[in-house]
């Protein structure tokens, strides 16, 4: 899903370099998942700026990488909900 050659998510893709089996991707994107679900409920301002490109740590990058994968798979009304 990620291009590799996506600086801002390197400190990702690092984390998951040797896993071989999956599970530190199953663990990280269940983790992920909760975490980007507390941002969107108790700090939206937060998801708002990640979404208008004004932060540039690595989780604003896979944000923002998540949501252009959902807007391709499921379009734009379904990413804005």
């Amino acid at each position: 899903m990620f291009k590799r050659d996506r600086p801002g998510l390197a400190p990702v893709l690092r984390y998951l370099r040797h896993d071989g089996t999956g599970r530190d991707l199953l663990a990280l994107a269940a983790r992920l998942a909760d975490l980007f679900d507390q941002y969107a409920v108790y700090r939206p301002d937060l998801v708002l700026a990640w979404e208008h490109g004004e932060d540039d740590d690595w989780q604003a990058h896979l944000w923002r990488a998540l949501m252009a994968q959902l807007r391709r798979e499921v379009g734009d009304e379904a990413a804005a909900a």
